[in-house]
């Protein structure tokens, strides 16, 4: 009966973590003309702005809703965060594809509740608590790798 109750609460909360994920994402990136080059798309900002990209406050010009900024990457990837004027945070990885495009994917914040929640999860079904840390590790390195099949290798190994 315990084990109902607690499926039944972490479905719930599962579903309204995707129904409230991200309705007001305002932020998007796309690969800039020029190669290292990232473009901030905020159709809302226009002017200076400063904005907070990886902990570090930046005056970004933007014009017609698009500002540019220099962001070396390589094949591996990295997590870039960018912090709104209005405070919203938002996470991207950007990643170096063949050649001198780029690969950006938002992450939900939320998606962060995940691994956690699936260790726990297994962990009570299964009652095999090693295998249930290392699927957590596994999605875990899978989110933060910029959901790509082969991102838990370049993480774990």
């Amino acid at each position: 009966m315990f084990r109902i109750a607690c499926n039944k609460i972490l479905c719930l909360l599962f579903l309204s973590l995707v129904v409230l994920s991200d309705l007001t994402a305002s932020i998007d990136l796309q690969a800039g003309k020029a190669e290292g080059t990232v473009l901030i798309i905020a159709p809302h900002l226009n002017g200076t702005v400063q904005m907070e990209i990886d902990g570090e406050e930046l005056e970004l010009n933007f014009s017609n809703g698009q500002a540019a900024f220099d962001h070396e990457t390589t094949q591996k990837g990295e997590l870039l965060t960018l912090r709104e004027p209005g405070g919203k945070l938002c996470l991207f990885h950007v990643a170096k594809k063949s050649g001198d495009a780029l690969r950006i994917v938002r992450i939900p914040l939320w998606l962060s509740l995940l691994p956690p929640l699936l260790a726990i999860l297994l962990a009570l079904i299964f009652k095999e608590a090693v295998v249930s840390l290392f699927a957590g590790v596994w999605v875990g390195s899978f989110i933060a790798g910029g959901m790509r099949i082969e991102s838990p290798f370049y993480f774990l190994l």
